[in-house]
């Protein structure tokens, strides 16, 4: 799930998607995959990734401050590790 604001998080999006579909339209001399469409697929995945990612490594309320967000990109392992492992709480059956 993303996190912040709907409306900047889909200008994140659409801007990445938009700026593959305007290269491939301004540069067809370009040597481009063959498969267009997996190239498109594969740029709207990473842009909903990245965006995702940074939905949870940095509050953007606070400025952009690269030893802010180097920080929070270093220490996103060990949150994912600890929001998968198990509660120690709860019954392993349950």
């Amino acid at each position: 799930m993303l996190r912040g604001d709907p409306e900047q998080l889909t200008l994140r999006m659409w801007s990445a998607v938009h700026g593959c579909a305007a290269l491939l339209i301004s540069k067809p001399e370009f040597p481009w995959p063959q498969d267009l469409d997996g190239l498109a697929d594969d740029v709207a995945r990473m842009a909903g990734l990245g965006t995702a990612l940074s939905s949870r490594l940095h509050d953007h309320s606070r400025g952009f401050e690269v030893a802010l967000y180097t920080a929070d990109f270093d220490a996103m392992p060990q949150r994912l590790v600890q929001a998968e492992s198990p509660d120690p709480r709860q019954p392993e059956n349950q």
